[in-house]
């Protein structure tokens, strides 16, 4: 686009807010896998001796 065609187009209308289409549950829903999705802490690899196991399980 050549410069003398973008002074030419009008100004484009100012960005209108719109609210996010987040409820309660899918909020809380995410707020936990958020704290499910971190490392884990050094300690338990200690206390465990560096096995750690993972339970391939969808739990909710």
């Amino acid at each position: 686009m050549d410069p003398a065609a973008a002074a030419a187009a009008p100004p484009s209308p100012p960005a209108v807010k719109m609210p996010s289409h987040k409820t309660f549950i899918i909020k809380k829903k995410l707020a936990k896998k958020m704290r499910q999705n971190r490392p884990i802490p050094h300690w338990i690899r200690m206390r465990t001796d560096n096995t750690i196991r993972v339970v391939c399980v969808l739990i909710d």
